[in-house]
């Protein structure tokens, strides 16, 4: 990243654990089952994801791939950019390299950062929830928050 996007970065609407949450994902900190598995074999013997099964959870299947997140950005993509073909492709890269909104007509680029982080401090906030204290991961919660702090 840029020391302009740097700069445009630090400057969105977020909580301070929201922008930490991205923070961590553009530098690759992000404990997928991957990253755990390479530090600590003993402990997580399988890089598998434990929410779909798919055999290799990295950093972009967390945050993105994995099913029940697909399933949290494709529902409030389609609340901001209703005529364009969702694509995660686009907000993989624009978590990574800060691209800027697909459609400006649609949604500006401020609003188009301010929504891929609060989305993924949502996906973060409710995965350690799962993690520590049992709570199911629940992409309908997880839209509905995520809309309402939208609207």
């Amino acid at each position: 990243i840029s020391p302009k996007q740097w700069s445009q970065f630090w400057k969105i609407r977020l909580t301070p654990p929201a922008r930490n949450t991205w923070f961590r994902l553009i530098h690759n900190k992000w404990p997928s089952m991957n990253r755990l598995n390479h530090f600590m074999p003993s402990t997580y013997p399988s890089p598998h994801c434990q929410y779909c099964f798919y055999p290799s959870q990295d950093t972009r299947h967390l945050a993105i791939n994995c099913s029940s997140r697909l399933q949290v950005w494709q529902a409030i993509w389609s609340l901001l950019l209703p005529t364009h073909p969702f694509d995660p492709d686009i907000i993989w890269y624009s978590l990574l390299f800060f691209h800027n909104s697909p459609d400006i007509t649609t949604i500006s680029h401020h609003h188009w950062h301010q929504f891929l982080g609060m989305t993924l401090h949502a996906i973060w906030t409710a995965h350690w929830a799962n993690i520590f204290d049992n709570v199911p991961f629940s992409p309908s919660y997880i839209i509905k928050t995520v809309s309402a702090s939208l609207s």
